[in-house]
């Protein structure tokens, strides 16, 4: 060994700094800095220094100066893995000016303290807030705000939104369960245009129409439309399109109509509307097993 006049420490070879306690080769704990082979059976190459435990080397810096794990994996520069064994947390940050990003690795959960998560190809935007504006049309993103964006979403269980008491769950096997205090009371759904106009709200006990609309009821592929006993329909314009006849909850009686005269057999109290008859010819009603023009 000897010393430059630039004060530089220059190892022959054979030569080597040792700190540490035990033997190499044996029981070796420290840093050995000299040009010499790691232990065989765990790497078989040339290290300039390194560190060990035991005699089991835990890092070292290999003669092309990369700075190594004790497997051989690179801990500085290019590498497929990256390991690093700690008891408490691992900190990921970058800052600048004041503002930082964070990435917190716990024995119990990751946190991630930044604006905004997504994928190298999602291609949309958010505002300073780090609200979503445009969910783009490609990748995914999850932002501090709490938006999500991306191309589908998938719930092993059930999906929930909870506000202030309101609630919609889609559940695992297809039921939407929607509770709204918003419009209509409690335990409702309102359908609304972009401007909040309420369009049509479904109720415990009701059905409304918010805005003058027309109901289409269209059951020529149901069985039964029934409205219980206190319903009631309350609307510009109602039209039922079905192939058979309109009866009231509670009785046989029956509302049809046709251009012919009525010839099927109603029950008594019956309605008959003929849309080709003239005075005194349109309005029937069935009593005692016939039909009266009224």
């Amino acid at each position: 060994m000897s010393r430059s006049q630039h004060d530089l420490i220059i190892l022959d070879d054979g030569g080597e700094i040792r700190l540490g306690e035990g033997a190499p080769g044996l029981n070796f704990t420290g840093v050995r800095y000299a040009r010499h082979e790691l232990k065989a059976g765990e790497n078989d190459t040339i290290a300039l220094m390194g560190g060990y435990n035991e005699d089991v080397v835990q890092w070292y810096v290999g003669e092309d100066g990369r700075f190594r794990t004790g497997s051989g994996e690179d801990i500085v520069g290019t590498f497929e893995r990256f390991i690093v064994n700690v008891d408490e947390e691992i900190i990921l940050r970058v800052s600048r000016e004041g503002v930082h990003s964070q990435l917190t690795i716990e024995l119990d959960g990751i946190t991630a303290d930044t604006g905004i998560l997504k994928s190298g190809n999602w291609d949309g935007t958010v505002d300073a807030s780090f609200n979503i504006t445009d969910p783009g049309t490609t990748g995914w993103a999850l932002t501090k705000a709490g938006d999500i964006a991306g191309t589908n979403v998938y719930a092993i269980g059930s999906l929930k939104t909870l506000s202030s008491g309101d609630r919609v769950e889609i559940t695992a096997d297809g039921i939407v369960l929607v509770q709204s205090t918003k419009f209509g009371g409690d335990n409702s759904l309102s359908f609304a245009q972009g401007n909040g106009n309420v369009m049509a709200t479904i109720g415990l006990d009701q059905f409304s129409l918010g805005l003058p609309s027309t109901l289409l009821i269209d059951a020529s592929s149901l069985s039964n439309i029934v409205l219980e006993s206190g319903a009631e329909i309350s609307l510009d314009t109602l039209l039922v399109d079905i192939s058979g006849s309109l009866s009231v909850s509670g009785t046989t009686a029956t509302v049809t109509s046709g251009s012919a005269a009525p010839s099927s057999s109603e029950p008594n109290g019956s309605i008959y509307l003929r849309t080709g008859g003239g005075s005194g010819t349109t309005f029937y009603v069935r009593e005692a097993g016939a039909w009266v023009a009224k």
